[in-house]
């Protein structure tokens, strides 16, 4: 799988590619606020497209582009709705009402609203709740999304021309976060996977629900997550996406919880073994799985069901060489989930990622047939699911080695040009976001700040230089 160009090192390159630009830019034009825009999905995993096309049936190039609706603030203690109304008088705000007869959704108590937005509330028991379907307002509103744009579930995906997806990023406050030139410079790359999702988020900012309580306190075999990430995950807070439950009457007015700063924080602790495994389980999925189960088993099943199994076995079990018997673990354990017809959000433990309408009987039995077929047989199911096994099965492990470092300098020299090509584009007419009238010492104040801040970025070092030159001219 390394000389597929699935090593960590490799892997861990691609995370650095897609987050660069999006972190320079939030830094430079959101200087006094909070990004608008987030990347999430395979892109900011790092488990997304392969460049190389014999290599392309390993990619899971879904990306989402998290967008935040700040007009929102919400609160959870009816004790803070004067206190919010005092510091946001103009926002709209809502108070968040966990559903609980529909774990990891909440219904949103309005409290104010504008004008445009009375008509996406629904009247229930004497309180006015926000309806999800807002999210179509949004996108109504914005110039790019005028046309060609199709709503499924929580997500909106749209038919953007790279340079009109640029422009979008342009006018919401940061760089594109995927790299344009790779799109246009061949026509097999494009941007049909990319889905926008409008979430809202806490007015705390990083809050930790208490239907996830059970997640701080949770007995792990492994010790995995370490306590220090376990820290840094709960100061990740969460999201609402502007979706219902499907076995819900009222999912017009649900919104789910979304976790995805956790999920990207849990992923990049894998080690190399535990990446291997997962990407493989999201082509087992997409290869034979989906067949038998449909949409029943997704992607963010498979990350789910990972994370499982990672609370269970220790690090010495992730390894390189035993990299078939942790498939083979992780698809037994799926086994038994779908046996069961439950399979815990990792999360929030009582919601039930199956749809119980949906994923029938029938369905979860040639399922559990598709998944023992495999474990009869796992290293010819390997054989059939990766074509490029063949290719290498029989070649030494120093040549593999060799094959994996040369695709990895092929592709630091790629993406080096690749930031080069958007610091020419984009640097001068960036800073420009620092200038604040004629206010010298204001300004000078701003572009000092950016700079500090770009100091925690790999390859800024452009950007340094030219903001120290425009800091030296004023």
């Amino acid at each position: 799988m390394k000389a597929c160009g699935l090593s960590l090192p490799l892997i861990n390159l691609h995370r650095r590619e897609t987050m660069y630009s999006y972190k320079v830019g939030n830094i430079i034009k959101n200087l006094e606020h909070e990004p608008k825009v987030i990347i999430a999905g395979s892109a900011a995993e790092g488990l997304g497209m392969r460049y190389d096309p014999k290599f392309k049936h390993l990619s899971s190039s879904d990306t989402d582009i998290i967008i935040i609706g700040y007009r929102f603030k919400i609160y959870e203690d009816i004790n803070e709705k004067s206190h919010v109304e005092a510091l946001f008088p103009k926002q709209n705000h809502v108070l968040r009402v966990p559903d609980i007869t529909n774990p990891g959704y909440s219904k949103l108590a309005v409290s104010q609203i504008s004008k445009d937005l009375e008509k996406h509330c629904e009247f229930q028991n004497n309180k006015i709740f926000l309806k999800n379907t807002m999210k179509e307002k949004i996108f109504e509103t914005e110039e790019q999304f005028q046309t060609n744009f199709n709503i499924h579930g929580l997500a909106v995906s749209v038919n953007l021309h790279p340079r009109n997806l640029a422009s979008y990023f342009e006018q919401e406050g940061g760089l594109t976060p995927v790299n344009i030139a790779n799109f246009e410079k061949d026509s097999c790359y494009g941007i049909d996977d990319t889905d926008f999702v409008f979430c809202l988020k806490h007015v705390k900012g990083e809050t930790w629900p208490d239907e996830a309580s059970e997640w701080q306190v949770r007995e792990r075999i492994s010790k995995w997550p370490t306590k220090e990430l376990q820290h840094e995950i709960i100061n990740s807070g969460y999201f609402l996406a502007g979706v219902g439950s499907k076995e819900s009457n009222e999912s017009e007015i649900q919104w789910r919880m979304s976790f995805n700063k956790a999920e990207l924080l849990l992923i990049e602790s894998f080690n190399e073994t535990q990446t291997h495994c997962i990407m493989f389980l999201k082509l087992l999925k997409s290869s034979r799985i989906s067949k038998q189960a449909g949409k029943n088993i997704t992607s963010y099943s498979m990350k789910t069901l990972m994370c499982w199994c990672m609370e269970e076995k220790s690090g010495e079990f992730w390894k390189s060489s035993n990299l078939v018997n942790c498939i083979c673990f992780c698809i037994s354990k799926l086994k038994t989930f779908v046996e069961k017809g439950f399979l815990p959000n990792y999360f929030i433990t009582n919601r039930n990622q199956f749809n119980s309408n949906e994923f029938t009987r029938e369905i979860q039995t040639k399922t559990k047939q598709s998944l023992e077929f495999f474990l009869e047989d796992p290293i010819g199911g390997i054989r059939l699911l990766l074509s490029t096994y063949q290719m290498y099965e029989n070649t030494p492990l120093s040549t593999l080695t060799i094959i994996s470092e040369e695709m990895f300098i092929e592709e630091w020299l790629r993406i080096r040009v690749s930031m080069a090509n958007q610091f020419h584009v984009t640097s001068v007419h960036s800073f420009l976001n620092l200038y604040d009238g004629h206010n010298i010492s204001n300004i000078y104040l701003r572009c000092t700040e950016v700079l500090d801040k770009l100091t925690s970025i790999s390859y800024a070092q452009p950007y340094k230089k030219l903001l120290q030159n425009c800091i030296v001219v004023q």
